[in-house]
């Protein structure tokens, strides 16, 4: 993995996982075979999987490191293994992705040359249908509600476009060093990937989609995702405080109306559809925050310590285009 020993680790690949196994077994051996001009080292971060993971890549891959997290602290689990990381730039990684051998290459370039860019994502194609691009990376309205792009990002993209984020990418460890974590620790599940592009806007570091680098997902083959109160609750909780972390005062003052009627919006739609515990779920999530005021105060003061740029900067890549007409 380590194509030239007189430099030094340009990249760590981090690969997440928990009970996933019989997931990695089939992804995991494409990293060894990348066809790279930088030196990079894997790093499998383990969420204390009880399906014997660590042993059996002990065994079987010896030159793949391992850290292995005490307990199961879903996305945020690459946070403690920053520490272990060798490499300039760090790639952070569900188990569930396959890498095509040319990957990596494509998004370290794109860093290389622009230092103000944080972030690289790539295109996730389907890992079953292989012509079919999976979804695009995340878009994000003034409303504070998320998605993935779909339309212009089927595959029809050619050159690198500046976007918020992704369910994977490649990171300036320098950039990581600043805005102190991948993930927060106190989101647990969703909402983490616009989080972290948001935060890297806010040390004045842009975001770009690289279509060229391609690799191949099992869309939520370790945690089913989907439309559930469990996942309501987490998204409205974690929306809102990441909103509260991000913008400034009079930000949060010009926009909290605007996002009050949606989410009221969304609670009508919901009772209307007869979604009841759906809509008891997004009631949760508003009193988490309400109940837990010293928490999001806490962040949002860490948070604003990042800060080096205006909100006008920050903005420049929201749009309310697909929260308003649902594509």
């Amino acid at each position: 993995m380590k194509k030239n020993k007189s430099k030094g680790i340009d990249v760590s690949i981090l690969i997440l996982t928990w009970n996933g196994l019989n997931i990695i077994k089939k992804t995991l051996p494409s990293f060894l075979k990348l066809k790279t001009k930088y030196n990079y080292e894997i790093i499998v971060v383990d969420n204390a999987s009880e399906d014997n993971t660590a042993e059996f890549l002990k065994k079987n891959y010896p030159s793949v490191k391992i850290f292995r997290n005490d307990s199961n602290l879903s996305c945020s689990g690459w946070d403690p293994a920053i520490k272990v990381c060798k490499g300039r730039y760090i790639m952070f990684i569900p188990n569930d992705v396959e890498a095509t051998p040319d990957f990596l290459d494509h998004l370290v370039d794109t860093m290389e040359q622009d230092n103000n860019v944080g972030m690289t994502i790539p295109v996730l194609f389907d890992y079953y249908n292989r012509k079919l691009v999976e979804t695009g990376p995340d878009w994000i309205s003034r409303s504070f509600y998320t998605g993935r792009y779909q339309g212009e990002f089927k595959g029809d993209v050619k050159e690198a476009k500046e976007i918020l984020g992704g369910s994977a990418g490649l990171v300036r460890k320098s950039a990581l060093d600043t805005v102190g974590y991948f993930y927060d620790c106190d989101f647990f599940v969703q909402a983490q990937d616009p989080d972290l592009g948001l935060r890297l806007r806010l040390i004045g570091l842009r975001s770009m989609y690289v279509p060229s680098s391609k690799m191949y997902h099992m869309e939520s083959a370790t945690l089913k995702k989907g439309y559930s109160p469990k996942n309501t609750y987490y998204m409205e909780r974690n929306l809102l405080f990441m909103f509260l972390k991000i913008c400034s005062l009079p930000r949060i003052v010009l926009l909290l109306p605007y996002i009050i009627l949606m989410r009221l919006f969304a609670l009508l739609r919901d009772i209307l559809l007869l979604r009841f515990k759906i809509a008891i779920a997004r009631v949760k999530g508003w009193l988490w925050l309400l109940f837990h005021a010293s928490i999001v105060y806490k962040k949002r003061k860490q948070t604003q310590k990042l800060r080096k740029v205006k909100d006008s900067y920050i903005f420049k890549i929201f749009s309310e285009k697909r929260i308003l007409t649902g594509t």
